[in-house]
């Protein structure tokens, strides 16, 4: 995909005669400052097989030897151009070229398609899950893919894979995995890959401890997966243990049990597929059992005391906004605000045993109720807000629970029938916007109302995302105009004391007006 995206963007300038060449020679200049100075303009995506970093592609003007395909960079090359294949003429001519100027960082953009592929679970009509299968599913996956998303997450069920005690090659449910990896591997997406679900024959609850059968039953299973899956079609370099582990039905009062089975799961992993990742199950970390809840706090502490941080490559935890206040008013903002604030009081937690581990969220929701346009008002904010703040603090990757729910809290970014809602739009435009951003620090407005983030592009150039608690303006500083989109994906140019630019002045400054939905501001060259 990426070389034939990217041969298609290799364009002759000058095949055509004499004249041609000397108009294309006196452009050549012309044309080699634009490339520079405007790479959103001249820039594509190109798209590498699944689980390998995408790079930029910035089309730059190169003089060329065409007759001995020798090629000679322009003042705008930053790497090794691609070479031209050999044309009979004699003269050199200025060719527009793509080249990978700076590798992408990897997308920290996700969505979980359909709640960890519940759904099938919970349909007992075998003519409904036939349904949602062959028809829901499948515009499921195009609306993932039309988000822009690159990440998703997935669940493998021991009990569906194993429902008695096999051999791997007996398992019954290869057919139904094999169908909805290959399925979803074909959106281009990075998945993570869930196991849990515990067989009845394995353990006593769901998703605890498997303590009905030696731990080897566990890590033959996941030897078997490990190695169906790790490689083409599929590519799964992600494996998460369990999911929310901290819940007290779970795995949350056997804090130690659980460093024993990653310990166990770790080398399975790692011997099958070394470069694999082994994710903590995602933690819930919140609504404690001392609030009447589900989590026990201290189970990460349990795990790290047991010696399970040697067992996985990755902290992963949730985060629904429900709960902000556990982590930013209760104590008095210290940590942050919101998704910030809990990243920073983990940082903290794991650094009190003296861990320090990459970080993913791999549920973030706000609601969106179909009943209240105001919640979906809210929600479209929130998943702008929710990336900025969560790529400001580092987190790898962040995954939207989800593109659809299906139950009463309403936080997918779809309608029960499948129809976008704000939020979707809004999941669009952020990816659109901040892919390959880097963040760079923080906006400076001296506005307390405002909360913005300043990144830097692949190009070098830098956009703010910024957002107000109430009406207010913020200024940028431009050389002749500022680009602004809107949350929804409205774009407008804004030239310097032109219509828009509320200081109404020719300053070197563009002045605009800052309110609850997030925009994002670039200086246009």
């Amino acid at each position: 995909m990426a070389n034939d995206r990217s041969s298609k963007s290799v364009w002759i300038a000058l095949l055509m005669g004499p004249v041609l060449l000397v108009s294309v020679a006196l452009l050549g200049a012309r044309w080699a400052k634009a490339a520079e100075s405007s790479c959103q303009h001249c820039a594509e995506w190109s798209k590498d097989p699944p689980g390998l970093s995408r790079t930029f592609v910035d089309h730059s003007l190169v003089a060329a030897d065409l007759t001995t395909s020798t090629l000679t960079p322009s003042a705008t090359d930053r790497s090794a151009v691609t070479l031209v294949r050999n044309f009979e003429l004699t003269r050199t001519s200025y060719v527009a070229l793509a080249f990978r100027c700076y590798p992408k960082p990897v997308s920290p953009f996700g969505i979980e398609i359909d709640r960890l592929n519940l759904f099938p679970a919970m349909l007992t009509n075998e003519a409904e899950r036939v349904r949602y299968e062959t028809e829901v599913f499948p515009d499921l996956l195009d609306a993932f893919k039309e988000s822009g998303a690159n990440w998703t997450r997935i669940m493998i069920r021991w009990r569906e894979l194993e429902p008695e005690d096999k051999d791997p090659e007996e398992y019954e449910g290869w057919g139904y995995y094999d169908s909805k990896l290959a399925s979803v591997a074909e959106t281009g997406a990075r998945m993570i890959v869930i196991i849990g679900a515990n067989p009845d024959w394995a353990a006593s609850t769901l998703d605890g401890p498997i303590d009905k059968v030696p731990i080897q039953e566990f890590t033959e299973m996941l030897t078997a997966v490990v190695s169906r899956y790790k490689d083409a079609p599929y590519y799964v370099k992600h494996w998460e243990l369990y999911n929310e582990p901290d819940n007290v039905l779970a795995w949350g009062y056997y804090g130690q049990e659980y460093a024993e089975m990653l310990e166990a799961a770790y080398a399975t992993i790692k011997a099958v597929d070394p470069v694999a990742q082994v994710l903590m199950g995602g933690l819930a970390y919140d609504w404690f059992t001392e609030y009447g809840g589900p989590f026990n706090r201290y189970f990460i502490d349990d795990v790290l005391e047991a010696g399970g941080e040697d067992y996985f490559d990755i902290m992963n935890f949730h985060y629904f906004t429900d709960f902000h206040s556990e982590w930013d008013e209760q104590y008095n903002y210290q940590y942050g605000k919101d998704l910030i604030a809990k990243v920073n009081y983990i940082v903290e937690r794991l650094g009190m045993h003296g861990v320090t581990k990459p970080m993913m969220c791999t549920e973030l929701a706000e609601h969106g109720y179909a009943s209240d346009s105001g919640s979906l008002q809210r929600q479209a904010n929130y998943v702008v807000q929710g990336y900025a703040r969560g790529m400001s603090v580092g987190l790898q990757t962040m995954v939207w629970y989800a593109l659809i729910t299906y139950d009463e809290h309403e936080q997918g970014l779809l309608f029960d029938d499948l129809s976008p809602k704000p939020a979707y739009l809004a999941y669009q435009t952020l990816v659109s916007e901040l892919g390959g951003a880097t963040y760079r620090r923080a906006f400076a407005s001296g506005d307390p109302l405002i909360e913005g983030y300043v990144f830097e592009m692949p190009c070098g150039e830098e956009k703010t995302v910024l957002w107000a608690e109430g009406p207010t303006s913020a200024s940028f500083p431009v050389i002749d105009r500022l680009r602004v989109v809107t949350r929804n994906g409205d774009e407008s140019l804004i030239v310097d004391g032109g219509p828009g630019d509320l200081d109404g002045d020719r300053d070197g400054q563009v002045r605009v007006g800052v309110g609850r939905r997030p925009v994002y501001a670039q200086a246009d060259p």
